[in-house]
């Protein structure tokens, strides 16, 4: 063979090589960052769960107020996704209190006031609306434009939506009566 015939088949190797290795490669982070999503979901779903014990046992931690414990126990509990309250807000940490209505016998809401934390209540605690920017989070400039203007440049971005609920069945009070909400 001539110089030029190799020189020729040796550029067509490095292109197909080339085309061969970027979709695999595509394709090989697109599997670990779903693989990523799939941890954040489970990593909330046990931070809710306990949520839910903190609830169960009654606990009203340092500021006395069962609803802050709760949160806070999600919040640490959850590897540090939702530690920032700026960005995760108690609005996103719902907690639900329902009683049985024993003539229908379903769960009705047991409203915000006291005793809605009764013993034999049921208590929802969630995680919702926390949006996982996945495949190339800062992709498009997204994470600049939010960090540099405050406004979100990604709103047609919303990326993977990830929810976690548990629920249980409140103990009894304490003698001194059921914590503040």
């Amino acid at each position: 063979m001539n110089s030029n015939k190799r020189s020729r088949r040796s550029g067509q190797a490095a292109l197909e090589t080339v085309l061969v290795i970027l979709p695999l490669f595509a394709v090989l982070m697109a599997i670990l960052d779903f693989s990523v999503a799939i941890f954040v979901m489970d990593t909330f779903e046990y931070a809710v769960r306990m949520g839910v014990r903190t609830a169960v046992v009654q606990n009203a931690g340092t500021t006395g107020h069962q609803d802050d414990a709760i949160r806070q126990a999600v919040r640490d509990n959850s590897l540090g996704f939702l530690s920032d309250k700026t960005k995760t807000p108690d609005s996103q940490l719902p907690i639900n209190y329902y009683k049985l209505d024993t003539t229908t016998n379903t769960w009705v809401s047991a409203g915000s006031g006291v005793n809605s934390n009764s013993g034999g209540n049921l208590i929802k605690v969630g995680v919702s609306g926390f949006s996982w920017l996945w495949m190339v989070s800062g992709a498009w400039g997204c994470a600049d434009a939010l960090n540099k203007t405050g406004a979100n440049a990604c709103a047609s971005y919303s990326g993977l939506n990830i929810n976690a609920a548990s629920a249980d069945v409140m103990q009894s009070c304490p003698l001194a009566g059921c914590p503040a909400r």
